[in-house]
């Protein structure tokens, strides 16, 4: 009953992976569904920290196993896309750039405030654009700050 017991083990720890991974789907889920203009970035990078230290705080045992580092990496990878929603949500960008971002992207979407939700963006596949993004809200940040030096002339004039 040696390879028994060693297979009800191994189910075991799958099932300590499995439920932080479950539980973190969950979450992404909720968050997909939160609408862009409600979006608060730290409760987002907040959350999926959690979810990685609860990863971490498993088994040693748990930690080698190779579906350990797949769940890991995925939750890795979706804390790395963090930033670039971060950027995202620069208050300088405008309809403009947003129209931008979409004919470079060959994305297409609407940013309704009523309907445009975190989870349209992440069906966009947008981590492929990482360049294209930043050019775009620097460019974006660069504007506004000519905007509120032309302002600041016309208010002194």
């Amino acid at each position: 009953y040696a390879e028994l017991q060693a297979t009800s083990e191994e189910l075991e720890n799958m099932q300590q992976i499995y439920t932080v991974y479950e539980a973190q789907k969950r979450a992404r889920a909720d968050w997909a569904d939160t609408l862009w203009v409600n979006l608060n970035m730290e409760q987002l990078t907040d959350g999926i920290e959690d979810y990685l230290r609860r990863l971490k705080r498993l088994d040693k045992r748990v930690r080698k196993m190779p579906i350990y580092g797949v769940v890991d990496q995925g939750m890795k990878s979706f804390k790395e896309s963090l930033p670039l929603i971060q950027d995202l949500k620069n208050d300088a960008l405008r309809d403009r750039h947003w129209k931008r971002l979409m004919e470079k992207t060959g994305q297409s979407f609407d940013m309704n405030t009523d309907t445009f939700t975190l989870g349209h963006l992440f069906s966009m596949q947008l981590h492929n654009y990482v360049d294209i993004i930043e050019e775009i809200v620097v460019s974006a940040s660069k504007e506004l700050s000519i905007e509120k030096g032309i302002v600041e002339v016309k208010d002194t004039w």
